[in-house]
């Protein structure tokens, strides 16, 4: 059973979602333990293992015979604890889940400046500027980062999206997330995740965070659309899909915002906020 649908549905609030994955952790728990001392006690009772009053030890021929029962037993036993244990590592990941605020982007004014900024390109190692984008084409800036489930999601689609409009509009990704509390997210892993993705954009670490306050954003993933002239077009969502909520990924808002920019019409559609994993901050 799928134990993650808690974490999935709109029905439940995040406070009963919780209580509900921490029942079945407590429940798998107990199972897993009545399991190990049911097996104890039957190898007690078959003589496998002597009990405490138990002052002669059991013949060998004894221990033989009865193993050779034992066996096909055991490994039922040993398979269901497997199982069990699985589903309590499911729960534990939709806990986890669960603590991941769910964070929406500012949405802050259409007509915004681009800010400036100054970042090192995590793929080659160089400093990546705003200076560096044709300044005859849009630029779509991203926050985005390695192990928030809400960019994992999508990335694919944003990859997609990025070969798609090659050449058409600059494409930008940052991340500022906090990497001493969140080592997955450091420059190394930063660049090993665009060299097995196959990145054909500059991926940029926002090491003091400052890039990210100047767009204010808020959350991974967070979009930025700005046409050629620097001025903010569209931002917000990728499209409705979430990670649980069965959606087709499709890209659908963000891709109409940039057809829009480069057809030169009015995006006319609802600019729904982004949702994601917060931005994690460093410590003041």
């Amino acid at each position: 059973p799928n134990l993650l649908i808690y974490t999935k549905s709109d029905v439940f609030t995040i406070k009963n979602a919780k209580l509900k994955l921490i029942s079945i952790v407590v429940n798998v728990s107990k199972i897993f333990v009545i399991a190990c001392l049911n097996l104890l006690y039957d190898n007690i009772r078959k003589g496998i293992i002597p009990s405490s009053n138990q002052k002669n030890e059991i013949p060998r021929a004894s221990i033989n015979a009865l193993c050779v029962e034992e066996i096909s037993k055991k490994k039922e036993l040993i398979a269901s604890i497997k199982y069990f244990l699985n589903l309590q590592k499911q729960c534990y990941h939709g806990i986890k889940f669960l603590k991941m605020a769910r964070t929406p982007s500012k949405m802050i004014d259409l007509g915004s400046k681009l800010p400036d900024f100054n970042l090192i390109n995590t793929i080659n190692n160089q400093f990546f500027d705003h200076k560096k984008l044709n300044n005859e084409i849009g630029t779509l800036v991203m926050f985005i980062c390695n192990h928030c489930p809400f960019v994992i999601h999508v990335l694919d689609e944003i990859i997609s999206i990025s070969k798609f409009y090659k050449g058409k509009i600059n494409i930008v990704a940052i991340s500022s997330n906090d990497v001493i509390n969140y080592p997955q997210d450091s420059p190394l892993m930063m660049k090993k995740l665009a060299i097995n993705k196959n990145f054909d954009f500059p991926y940029l670490y926002d090491e003091s965070q400052n890039v990210a306050k100047a767009f204010d954003a808020a959350c991974t993933p967070d979009f930025f659309l700005y046409d050629e002239e620097k001025k903010l077009v569209y931002r917000g969502q990728l499209d409705d899909s979430r990670p649980g909520n069965d959606l087709e990924i499709t890209g659908n808002d963000l891709r109409n915002a940039i057809d829009c920019t480069l057809n030169n019409e009015e995006n006319n559609s609802v600019q729904k906020p982004s949702i994601g994993c917060n931005i994690k901050w460093k410590d003041s």
